[in-house]
Order: structure tokens, then C-alpha cells, then sequence
């Protein structure tokens, strides 16, 4: 469920914004989508009434499925610095990276459409050593300032997905996670609430997130930083 408000005056808005309308909408599509993509990456359960600020009880979103049904390699948590970028073990994001892909099933290891989303901080410290060991260099502080640095990593292209952990890095396809709903269940309901002096948007649909190929995916959580 999403609620938005407009405060102020509609009549004014409309008077000013001859498209509110459009614009309106438009923001009601985009905080839709980024509340799905929020459960997606957050939710753990489902609860009959939600409380929790990151969405993590409106569904069980795709990292869930992947830590409750992968076992082995496939899912790794680390701890007490056992996954730590920038050691011996994991000298950089490519080995950390190509360290997954070799856990991903052998049936989809060498599907073209693998990539590696990564969380913020595990981009933050992978680029930041680059900029440390190369930022003093011309040529390659001219990479750097054309933005053309490294864009894959263990031989995978890179994304860093919003509201994505910003500790982990999960190896998979995009067409891997599907979201799911079923028709006609999208429920709609603006109301005036003068008390508030703001209109609310109140809109639910039934929606269900899946992981279409469990063994297409290989999840790293935990990462710490030398």
C-alpha cells in the first residue's frame, strides 16, 4: 500500500501546472516502483499489517528466496572478515566477483545475459582503490576523469542497483528476477483529508516476487573491507 499526500490547494496547483495530471501520476508510478524494487531486494515476510520502514514485511523478496533455498557456496554470509575485499583472499572485486560465478550452477555459468549487481559500499571501496593506485598515473587519471573506468568485473557487467545491500554483490541474469501479480487486483483510492490539508493516493495489488532459476544465482553478503 502506498500513500501520497498533495498539500495545499488543488485548485491552485492545477492553476499553476496546466499537466498536473500527468506530473502527478508520473510520481505515483515512480514511488510504486521504487517500493517494489525496495520489497524486492528487503523483504523477509509477509505481515497482515506492515510496520517496517525498509518493506521488509510486505513480501519475501528475492534475496530471501536465495538465502532460504540456496545452500552450499551458492549463498555466502561472511563474518568475522572471511569474505573481505582488498585481503589476500579477495585482492580486488574481480576475484570476489569471478569467486561467485564459479558457484553459480554449471548449466547457466556461461549464459550470456550473467551480470553482477553490486552493492554501494562494496563499489565505493573497489573503486576508491583504483583511484589510489592509478589516480597519480596520466594516463590512467585520464580514464578516471572520462568516467570510463572499469564497468565489469570477473568478467561480468556491473550494476549497482537502488536500495540494493550495500554490502553484498549477487551474480545472477535481470530476466532472473520476475515480479509477479495478478490481474485486475490493483485497487485504487484517492481521498480529501482535510485535517491534514492534503489529498491521499491509497492504491494495493497482489504481487508475488520469484527467482525463476534458483541455480542461476550466487549471493555474497557481508563483505567487509581491508
Amino acid at each position: 500500500e502506498i500513500s501520497l499526500g498533495l498539500v495545499g490547494s488543488e485548485m491552485c496547483i492545477r492553476d499553476r501546472f496546466s499537466d498536473f495530471v500527468e506530473r502527478y501520476n508520473k510520481a505515483v508510478r515512480a514511488a510504486i516502483g521504487n517500493d517494489r524494487v525496495k520489497v524486492g531486494w528487503n523483504g523477509t515476510s509477509k505481515a497482515a499489517t506492515t510496520s517496517e520502514a525498509d518493506l521488509s514485511d510486505v513480501n519475501i523478496g528475492w534475496l530471501e528466496q536465495i538465502r532460504t533455498y540456496n545452500s552450499g557456496a551458492q549463498y555466502v554470509l561472511g563474518s568475522a572478515g572471511s569474505v573481505t575485499l582488498g585481503s589476500e583472499t579477495f585482492p580486488n572485486l574481480d576475484s570476489l566477483v569471478y569467486s561467485a560465478l564459479n558457484t553459480v550452477e554449471v548449466a547457466f555459468r556461461d549464459d550470456p545475459d550473467l551480470v553482477v549487481l553490486v552493492g554501494r559500499n562494496v563499489m565505493q571501496a573497489a573503486k576508491g582503490s583504483y583511484y589510489d593506485a592509478n589516480g597519480n598515473t596520466p594516463t590512467e587519471k585520464a580514464k578516471i576523469n572520462e568516467r570510463v573506468t572499469v564497468d565489469t568485473y570477473g568478467g561480468l557487467p556491473a550494476y549497482v542497483p537502488p536500495f540494493f545491500d550495500p554490502d553484498s554483490i549477487l551474480v545472477t541474469s535481470l530476466s532472473n528476477l520476475s515480479i509477479y501479480w495478478q490481474e485486475n487486483s490493483w485497487r485504487r483510492q484517492q481521498l480529501d483529508n482535510p485535517k491534514k490539508d492534503q489529498y491521499e493516493d491509497f492504491n494495493t495489488r497482489n504481487e508475488g516476487y520469484v527467482v525463476e532459476q534458483l541455480g542461476k544465482t550466487s549471493l555474497i553478503q557481508g563483505i567487509e573491507y581491508a
